[in-house]
């Protein structure tokens, strides 16, 4: 218990410290006539500047704690300080575990993974004019990956027979995490609407799945003879 109460009097003394230092050091820029237009002072003072100070509080408070309990000596003060600086460790990972696994995006670094799909029209449907990625971007296409965290209209890169069928051949990026996700082919006469079974964080997949019916979602009446089938590529391809 005395450690552990050492270590929560360090643990407070360290994140009083690191925002005490981070604060004054904005506070003296400030006083210098120094702007923080694109955040980077913020950013010096809090992960630069402010771990000094949380470490300085961090000694000073477990020193504090010793003096009270009448512990003086630098071998006691190393140790209830390697114990704040371990529940610290811990907390931090935590922390940062959970801003991993609640992160929004697919990836953080790179490009983000692309789906690829083919979307096969009845006979006698008329297939839809090819879009760019310039056009894409600019929302103008007819197929649309819709997630429960945004919209991205997909590019159409070519049209193909197979079997009599049109077969639409597209792609879009994946941004976000969730598993939510729908393709969506637009129409005046309704959207037909496709689930797809995606993990969160998809792995690239070498070929394409099986063809999958229209889903539930689908507003069109009219859904008989479409069909998608996709893979994904991630930024290894």
């Amino acid at each position: 218990m005395r450690y552990l109460a050492t270590a929560v009097a360090g643990v407070v003394g360290g994140v009083i410290g690191w925002v005490g230092i981070a604060a004054a050091v904005m506070g003296i820029t400030a006083a210098l006539g120094m702007h923080d237009r694109d955040g980077g002072l913020a950013m010096s003072a809090f992960f630069f500047f402010g771990p000094f100070g949380g470490l300085a509080g961090l000694v000073i408070a477990v020193k504090l704690m010793l003096r009270r309990r009448r512990e003086p000596g630098a071998a006691p003060l190393g140790r209830h300080a390697l114990v704040a600086l371990g529940v610290v460790a811990m907390i931090a990972g935590a922390v940062m575990a959970g801003f991993w696994f609640n992160r929004p995006y697919v990836t953080t670094s790179g490009l983000p993974p692309e789906l690829r799909f083919e979307l096969r029209l009845p006979r006698d449907a008329a297939p839809p004019a090819l879009v760019s990625r310039s056009d894409a971007l600019a929302r103008r296409s007819p197929i649309e990956l819709v997630t429960s965290q945004n919209t991205m209209a997909a590019e159409i890169e070519r049209v193909r027979m197979e079997d009599g069928y049109p077969v639409v051949v597209g792609r879009v990026e994946m941004h976000y995490r969730t598993r939510d996700r729908s393709i969506v082919l637009k129409s005046p006469a309704g959207d037909v609407a496709f689930d797809l079974k995606l993990a969160a964080s998809p792995d690239a997949t070498a070929d394409f799945g099986a063809w999958a019916a229209p889903s539930k979602r689908s507003t069109s009446s009219a859904v008989q003879g479409y069909a998608l089938r996709y893979r994904v590529e991630t930024d290894g391809r």
